[in-house]
């Protein structure tokens, strides 16, 4: 599995003349309304741990009485802050992760991202034929 991630994240980047997808997520069904973008990814060592984050950042969000919606993503060179909008009163969950790396900027499309790695995340955002 992790190795499938990698390889999908590497080959999304190539495809996009290195850049590195903050919004990878949308294949967890999250919707993202802001992403900021400051600093340069190393792709290869964050794979893993940003989606590991962000997932178990939904789960404390709906653990809490939120919906998992993630409001804002914010991501500098060594941190990147994973803020959801639950609905409750309890209205901000966070989680970072340390980064770091050297990557070029740029978004792709959520849609883009989808094709590449929704496939690869089972029981997250909309079903998956296995």
């Amino acid at each position: 599995m992790q190795q499938e991630i990698r390889g999908a994240l590497m080959k999304a980047i190539q495809d996009t003349k290195g850049a590195f997808a903050t919004v990878l997520f949308e294949m967890t069904g999250i919707m993202v309304d802001k992403v900021d973008i400051s600093g340069r990814f190393n792709v290869d060592h964050a794979a893993m741990s940003y989606i590991g984050v962000l997932l178990a950042a939904r789960k404390a969000s709906l653990d809490s009485g939120g919906d998992g919606v993630i409001a804002n993503i914010i991501v500098s060179s060594n941190m990147t802050h994973v803020v959801f909008a639950p609905v409750s009163e309890n209205y901000l969950v966070g989680m970072g992760v340390f980064l770091g790396g050297n990557l070029g900027q740029a978004l792709l499309t959520m849609r883009r991202l989808k094709e590449y790695l929704g496939p690869l995340i089972e029981g997250h955002g909309e079903e998956t034929k296995a």
